[in-house]
């Protein structure tokens, strides 16, 4: 699959790390939601009273996961989703990064990360980013928030690594946080399914011109002249995590940045 994507121009690969099984999403057990796909009592009472909706859903036909069709010899959605299930290894280790290190030319970047250790030790692989996230609090709910170790992963990592950071955006207001606290890009997935599942690509664009309105308004209140300008002295050092021990500091700080 690396090999198919560098073929069609793709130059970043992002390896997530954060979903080493299948978590216990109790709100979609709670609202019936499991795959493979079953009818249910309540199911075809929606599909009743949705009738656009599903005569919509039926002409676009059943759901298939593309990448992994030529593998699994199947676009059986059961069958896919066995050989993806195959596959999981239980978690990705040190040796699993070295090897997705050296097999992939272009940069690397390494999503789900929380601690400001491993952080440094991804770097150390040769990683060229660090994406902070905890998949959106789906997998483990007791995980920390990403907002509260973000800082302390900046501080591991350096200047010169470039941070991602997703979970918990939902307003202008969580990008501008984020940005200050040391992050290079951030992710809001949700609302812009939301939009787009509320009025399709119109939707999506009014989700991003929400975000970017709120945001500059954030600029302004806070006399930010731009996001570039952002640090943490606009933050209230009150509501901050504390900082790293110095030595937990000088041992998480990466030796080598960059790719291979």
């Amino acid at each position: 699959m690396m090999r198919r994507a560098w073929d069609v121009g793709m130059r970043v690969l992002a390896l997530t790390i954060d979903v080493p099984t299948g978590s216990r999403r109790n709100r979609a057990m709670r609202g019936g939601v499991a795959l493979p796909f079953r009818f249910s009592r309540k199911v075809l009472l929606d599909l009743a009273t949705h009738p656009a909706w599903a005569l919509a859903t039926a002409r676009a036909g059943v759901p298939r996961v593309e990448n992994y069709i030529p593998y699994a010899n199947s676009a059986n959605f059961a069958v896919v989703g066995k050989y993806m299930a195959d596959l999981n290894k239980w978690g990705i280790d040190w040796d699993d990064l070295r090897r997705v290190r050296d097999l992939w030319k272009g940069r690397l970047v390494i999503k789900g990360v929380l601690d400001p250790g491993d952080a440094a030790g991804i770097v150390r692989l040769g990683a060229d980013g660090i994406w902070v996230s905890n998949h959106g609090g789906r997998q483990l709910e007791s995980a920390p928030a990403p907002i509260d170790v973000l800082a302390d992963i900046r501080d591991a990592v350096g200047p010169a690594v470039k941070v991602l950071f997703d979970s918990g955006v939902r307003c202008g207001e969580d990008i501008v946080k984020a940005i200050a606290l040391g992050a290079d890009m951030v992710f809001c997935g949700r609302g812009f399914v939301y939009g787009t599942g509320a009025g399709g690509a119109a939707g999506a664009e009014k989700a991003f011109t929400i975000l970017t309105d709120q945001t500059r308004r954030a600029l302004i209140q806070i006399g930010c002249p731009s996001v570039a300008a952002l640090t943490r002295g606009f933050l209230d050092e009150r509501s901050l995590p504390p900082p790293l021990p110095a030595a937990a500091r000088r041992e998480a700080a990466p030796r080598v940045v960059g790719a291979k």
